[in-house]
């Protein structure tokens, strides 16, 4: 199996756009790096909290050396490089926090419970939690990708738990307490978390979808948030839909509990807006997409700092004419 000659194998290191200068050098498994990064602004503290779960790249040896399909074929799990897509967070005071692995490893939009029994070797010990996402492969562990089995062998109950505990419970600690953080200073707090959608089921291409705003059918999120959310990216040009195909994942059921002030809200954004599908590279309409989500936090940000979420801001989803697509020149 390639790896690149490496102890582990982050991709895109190879090509331009990969991992940041510093971020590529991985020593013996020991060593790994935390399982997500949170910037953190000092100088000030927004209500929101960006996070971006799969564009994390990180493949670390222990885990190659379970799989039998080449490392590069599991780049096709992830988001691609959304996380550049929010490079102005820190910038402007919000916090950011994004995914190191690739989801190939562990998917931290899952439950912990969401694990395929043949993958295990000891299945019978587990409360298991075997929904339609886990027998279709995308579990917890992943255990497809295109259509091919990731796995050579079964997975003993210590590697389950080392990315458990080292990558999984780490990444959603570090989201209730900026949650918590920000409820104590504001009074309440907004998650947008950021994910990427393949072109194809955006729709046929003159009326695709630019981006799916989910919040488990107002389960996630206070109404007013979701209503302004989908008028700002409307204003801003892009066509929106509402929980179909993605209503959110385990990052919005876990951390949208608007009742108590804290609110989750997920948005899917059309990978051809912003990269090529095949490379994962970022294309010219990155910058526009990146605007666009500049406007979108700093118009949420807004609405949670004059303390209107709650008054149920409407505007009507998919009605009229689309506006047109944001130029991705």
């Amino acid at each position: 199996m390639d790896v690149r000659g490496t102890p582990a194998y982050r991709a895109g290191d190879a090509e331009e756009g990969g991992a940041e200068a510093g971020d590529r050098a991985v020593g013996p498994d020991g060593d790994l790096p935390a399982g997500h990064r949170c910037w953190c602004a000092g100088h000030r503290r927004s209500p929101l909290v960006l996070s971006s779960a799969h564009s994390g790249t990180l493949l670390p040896a222990r885990f190659l050396a379970t799989v039998r399909v080449e490392a590069a074929q599991l780049h096709a799990l992830s988001d691609g490089p959304v996380d550049r897509l929010l490079g102005f967070a820190r910038e402007d005071g919000i916090t950011l926090v994004t995914g190191v692995y690739g989801r190939a490893v562990i998917d931290l939009n899952r439950r912990a419970s969401e694990l395929f029994p043949a993958l295990l070797q000891s299945p019978e010990k587990r409360g298991l939690d075997v929904s339609p996402k886990v027998r279709a492969g995308l579990g917890l562990i992943p255990t497809r990708v295109g259509g091919v089995d990731i796995y050579a062998r079964r997975l003993s109950d210590a590697e389950v738990a080392w990315r458990r505990d080292h990558i999984h419970a780490p990444f959603h600690a570090a989201l209730e307490e900026c949650a918590a953080a920000n409820v104590a200073t504001h009074g309440q707090s907004l998650l947008l978390d950021c994910h990427s959608m393949p072109s194809a089921v955006a729709g046929p291409p003159h009326r695709r979808i630019d981006a799916v705003l989910g919040d488990l059918h107002g389960r996630s999120a206070a109404p007013g948030l979701t209503a302004r959310a989908a008028a700002v990216l409307r204003d801003l040009g892009l066509r929106v839909a509402l929980n179909d195909p993605y209503a959110g994942g385990h990052i919005t059921e876990r951390h949208g509990r608007p009742a108590i002030g804290r609110s989750a809200l997920q948005i899917e954004l059309r990978r051809d807006l912003f990269m090529d599908e095949r490379t994962h590279r970022l294309t010219a309409g990155a910058d526009a997409l990146s605007r666009a989500l500049r406007s979108l936090v700093l118009q949420l940000e807004k609405v949670l700092l004059e303390g209107c979420a709650g008054r149920g801001v409407q505007a009507p989803f998919e009605t009229g004419e689309p506006l047109p697509v944001v130029d991705a020149a």
